[in-house]
């Protein structure tokens, strides 16, 4: 996983991998103003783990 947030917190992301799955989220507000200071682990992460949980219940079990 690889967490970012512009210094202005305007965008936050997440992104990360299995071998099987790779999810990347971003947020941020379309009008390009500033969160209230929300950074890519509190904002996009909780997200990304979510989605990761969900979509990896369907895949085989993988041996690292």
């Amino acid at each position: 996983v690889k967490t970012g947030t512009t210094n202005d917190f305007k965008d936050a992301l997440t992104f990360g991998y299995t071998r099987n799955l790779v999810v990347g989220v971003w947020i941020g507000n379309n009008n390009a103003k500033p969160m209230d200071r929300v950074a890519g682990a509190l904002g996009a992460a909780p997200i990304w783990r979510q989605l990761m949980e969900r979509f990896s219940r369907e895949l085989p079990k993988e041996q690292f």
